[in-house]
């Protein structure tokens, strides 16, 4: 088998509530093309029966993913949300009042309209003037899937309990980055299941060439996401949930664009971490571990942005608690690979993992990702500055240093005023 046509409308934001959790995603490619100047960022829509030329959305992306775009904040305000309807809203009011009241009509499996585009009409119609279209639900098609598109961890199915190994992240004697022992074969690891063997992952560290280090029940899962972003011609988009990768994702990230550097292609990517109260992210910190060895690389042409971001923190504005919670890796406008994996070493690849599940898709999708990334950039870019809520940082190949955003995006607002 090769690749899996996916079902029309089979997409990021629906697969991702059957994995358990909401993710929002937004427009595709486009028929007609528009630039909207109130908000510095391009916005696209397609009928299921354009054609978009191969080389549209790397370029529609370089133009896009500039590190901050001023987009309307996505995070509501509840006092904003007790008017959306003429019946007063309180956590007590049914969902079934607030249907009626919209018109909200029940899907007909009877009618000549598939049910996806049913439910997109009737989507429409609890979003006044389409706000949260092309954000956090959108219908695209043209969707494939390879054959390994799930990707569960710990993979041990058909396994006994006595054939599941880990290796802890703790391991002192251990790689000092990847923190899994070296071997020559898989007698050397010592457990029952490990294996002996390479990464792709490796190929970036000269103090990995020729060797090999010992697996456990799912570390060689990490090569899903170093495979993707080291393969990047134009643009990538990560999102995650605090506290960020560590150890072994980690390694995989940044092994990842230290290849970018070393390929000298002119590539952006964001990195925006969800944090939580009452700790924070330290965005710099985790920028300086990404491009510890790309820093090095002459004549790289990497353009990172790290960020860390709470949208509500009980203020008057925003009554509740609210940050992101998407894991995505989004990759030209073309591939996606997203789900319910943290990148938590700790929690996936040691002892007593959790068992979770993501997903890898081609196709229009893969832009919707990065336009939900565009929502979050823009609220980013719209707070960085005004508290520990909202916190992001630069780097540039060649400037040497790492730098807060905020000067630039103030020159900017200065600019466009």
């Amino acid at each position: 088998m090769g690749k899996r046509s996916a079902p029309p409308g089979l997409r990021i934001d629906i697969l991702n509530k059957l994995l358990g959790y909401c993710q929002g995603v937004a427009g595709v490619p486009a028929q007609g093309l528009q630039r909207v100047s109130t908000s510095g960022a391009l916005r696209v829509s397609m009928s299921k029966t354009s054609i978009v030329k191969p080389w549209f959305l790397p370029a529609l992306l370089a133009a896009t993913l500039t590190g901050c775009v001023h987009l309307p904040n996505t995070a509501t305000a509840q006092s904003a949300t007790d008017r959306l309807a003429t019946t007063p809203v309180t956590d007590a009011t049914p969902l079934t009042v607030l249907a009626n009241e919209l018109a909200i009509m029940r899907l007909d499996p009877r009618s000549k309209i598939s049910l996806l585009e049913q439910a997109m009409v009737e989507l429409g119609r609890s979003d006044g003037g389409g706000r949260y279209r092309g954000i956090t639900y959108d219908l695209t098609y043209g969707n494939a899937l390879n054959r390994d598109w799930l990707i569960q961890t710990p993979d041990i199915w058909d396994l006994s309990a006595a054939k599941i190994s880990t290796f802890p992240v703790e391991c002192t004697n251990c790689d000092a980055d990847f923190r899994l022992p070296v071997c020559g074969a898989n007698i050397d690891c010592g457990k029952d299941g490990a294996q002996c063997g390479t990464l792709k992952s490796f190929e970036a560290q000269a103090n990995l060439a020729g060797k090999k280090l010992c697996f456990g029940q799912s570390d060689r899962v990490i090569d899903r996401w170093y495979t993707l972003i080291s393969r990047a011609r134009e643009a990538v988009d990560i999102t995650l949930l605090q506290p960020g990768p560590d150890t072994r994702f980690l390694s995989a990230l940044r092994n990842a664009v230290t290849m970018l550097a070393r390929s000298r292609r002119a590539v952006t990517v964001r990195v925006l971490v969800g944090q939580y109260p009452p700790d924070r992210v330290d965005a710099n910190a985790l920028l300086t571990q990404l491009v510890r060895d790309a820093r090095s690389i002459s004549g790289s042409r990497l353009t990172i942005y790290a960020a860390a971001m709470q949208s509500c923190n009980a203020t008057p504005g925003c009554s509740s608690f609210s940050w992101n919670h998407s894991k995505i890796v989004a990759i030209d406008g073309r591939q996606a690979l997203v789900g319910g994996h943290n990148l938590f070493s700790r929690d996936y690849l040691d002892a007593d993992a959790i068992h979770d599940i993501s997903m890898e898709l081609e196709g229009p999708a893969a832009a919707d990702a990065h336009h939900f990334a565009d929502a979050l950039w823009g609220f980013v870019c719209t707070k960085t500055g005004t508290g520990s809520e909202v916190t992001s940082f630069e780097y540039q190949s060649g400037a040497g240093q790492i730098a807060p955003r905020i000067a630039a995006m103030s020159a900017s607002r200065r600019a466009a005023s």
